[in-house]
């Protein structure tokens, strides 16, 4: 009955945090498995209280959960993957198998990519088995390329392998998750750009696609590939004023050039108007001594 009644409510946590210790100590006993609710919204704001718990949680997983608690426990693991991802390494296995399971298998992956984020060598261990998780439950398949693309981020080798799978994936899957494919592929493109344009060819082939977003999300993988990003268009923007800026300074120092010459010539000009002045004076003192000397002969 009091199982029942905190069932009800699991997202005041402000209720629970009180009597976390006990609640947690029934869980684990068995005594009420709806009590599994409270796991996700009790680790988001006490997570010290659900945490001491965890290795006896992640051992009631394997051994003790059907896979409606098993859900609940996901759903917790799945946060904890987010903030602790080193806490979930040990236990992957655990988790991998239950890709297996119909009801649980979404919930598992979702876990599965976070900690791929930051532990891509572990989770990559796993490949075959995730691989044929997202072939038997197609509806995977986010959070199958989200860990796919976490993994592929990892090196160049591992960008060439699954940036090939996934190419080969965009030929057959159903063409409403085309767009999620291609978005996972830029993202190991953004890590490794080189084995993203060996698949340009493929890409580019989905650019008349009538899905909400496709062609938007294959023109924006082409503009990366050529570098045509909006911070490249920034940066050639901010050289091309730089190099007017340049330009215009030339220009200006040209027209002071010029200025300086026509002033120079003109300063030469009043020189040599000067000296066509003293020429003429010379002339006219000459006149007068020629008549001067004429009348004294």
């Amino acid at each position: 009955m009091g199982a029942t009644a905190i069932g009800c409510i699991y997202q005041q946590t402000e209720l629970l945090i009180p009597c976390a210790d006990t609640v947690m100590e029934v869980y684990l006993e068995g005594k009420g498995s709806t009590l599994g609710l409270v796991l996700q919204p009790l680790y988001k704001d006490a997570p010290e209280k659900v945490m001491k718990h965890f290795d006896q949680l992640a051992e009631k997983a394997a051994d003790d959960m059907d896979d409606s608690e098993k859900t609940y426990f996901y759903m917790f693991l799945g946060d904890v993957a987010k903030r602790e991802p080193k806490r979930v390494v040990p236990i992957l296995g655990t988790v991998i198998q239950d890709l297996e399971s119909t009801s649980c298998v979404h919930v598992a992956y979702m876990a599965i990519a976070e900690v791929a984020a930051v532990y891509p060598g572990e989770v990559e261990k796993y490949s075959k088995q995730l691989l044929d998780a997202w072939e038997k439950n197609p509806m995977t398949v986010a959070s199958a390329c989200k860990t796919i693309a976490n993994i592929g981020r990892m090196n160049e080798k591992m960008a060439d392998k699954y940036l090939t799978l996934m190419a080969k994936k965009l030929k057959t899957i159903d063409p409403m998750w085309k767009t999620v494919i291609l978005m996972e592929m830029k993202r190991i493109g953004q890590a490794h750009k080189e084995p993203l344009k060996k698949h340009r060819a493929a890409i580019e082939a989905e650019k008349n696609g009538t899905q909400m977003g496709l062609p938007d999300m294959v023109q924006s993988i082409i503009d990366f590939l050529e570098d045509r990003t909006l911070e490249n268009v920034s940066t050639n923007v901010a050289e091309q004023k730089e190099q007017i800026g340049e330009l215009d300074t030339r220009v200006t120092g040209t027209e002071n050039d010029v200025k300086r010459l026509d002033e120079e010539v003109t300063e030469q000009g009043e020189k040599l108007e000067d000296v066509q002045n003293e020429v003429t004076e010379q002339g006219d003192r000459l006149e007068t001594l020629e008549v001067v000397v004429d009348e004294t002969v």
